[in-house]
């Protein structure tokens, strides 16, 4: 075995013990699952995987298994804004309002009228709450979990996500502070839509996945190959009701995911996340 070989071992058996350490049982970190992979300077990549991608159906996490990535989608989200900013067609100080004013949906948010796309980008909109904690959202949710209900089957769109925010107060005026909300990046992604008449799925697909050979990643849905089973942390039953604590079997999800949207939304492989990050955090996917 050559020096190098030698030395990718050694990478693997160190994270091999992080993930055996994390994995214990007695850990507060413990995990059904996981998938790591590190990205290395001569663009090889290490992958290394250890529990389960369902633990009822005794199926091992394997390499090529694709996980939820929840809000990390976001990057994907900020990239297509600051692409349409690369591209000279949109810049960070204009406001949201230019684009998405007189919009029924719209116009009754939080700060709608001044808040600017930067502050939307870094959660100072003063948007003071997330749309998954709102009762009418709550209850998409539970539907779509107990009674299988898809949102587009209750007859509900992405506007609808936000429309449970219009007339509430805001936490703060625009740019002042720091409060995280998925309604920032949902509005983000409408403005996306609008300026490159495309949707935002095509927009990203067409100008990052696509180019950057990410064949692993795409929009989650409901039933997807190799999709590996989504375990609910308890913290989240309350946001989620309806959303049993195993939120799906091995590739097929119990609840519709369509209301992540804007807010995340995307399956990766590990190796396809780190690829992502490599090209999103070197330059290689937008310019410095």
């Amino acid at each position: 075995m050559n020096a190098e070989a030698q030395d990718l071992g050694a990478i693997e058996q160190a994270i091999s013990a992080v993930l055996a350490e994390y994995g214990a049982s007695e850990h507060p970190t413990t995990y059904v699952g996981a998938s790591v992979a590190l990205r290395l300077s001569d663009d090889r990549t290490i992958t290394v995987v250890a529990g389960d991608a369902d633990r009822e159906a005794d199926i091992e996490m394997r390499t090529d298994h694709r996980l939820l990535g929840g809000s990390m989608g976001k990057t994907f989200v900020a990239a297509a804004l600051m692409a349409l900013v690369e591209d000279g067609r949109v810049a960070l100080d204009e406001r949201a309002a230019q684009y998405l004013g007189g919009q029924d949906w719209f116009d009754p948010l939080p700060n709608a009228v001044e808040v600017t796309l930067g502050q939307l980008l870094n959660h100072s909109s003063g948007i003071p709450i997330d749309y998954f904690e709102t009762e009418p959202i709550r209850e998409a949710l539970r539907l779509s979990a107990v009674e299988n209900r898809d949102f587009a089957d209750q007859g509900l769109t992405h506007q609808d996500l936000l429309r449970p925010l219009g007339g509430l107060e805001p936490l703060f005026e625009p740019g002042e502070a720091f409060h995280y909300s998925d309604a920032n990046y949902t509005i983000i992604a409408f403005v996306v839509e609008h300026i490159s008449g495309q949707t935002l799925e095509a927009f990203v697909d067409e100008r990052f996945i696509q180019p950057l050979g990410l064949t692993e990643t795409e929009r989650q849905r409901r039933e997807m190959p190799r999709l590996t089973a989504a375990y609910m942390h308890q913290r989240f039953q309350q946001t989620f009701p309806g959303v049993p604590t195993k939120a799906g079997e091995y590739e097929r999800l119990t609840y519709d995911p369509a209301f992540e949207w804007g807010g995340g939304g995307w399956v990766f492989t590990a190796s396809d996340l780190a690829r992502w990050g490599d090209a999103w955090f070197s330059g290689e996917a937008l310019s410095d």
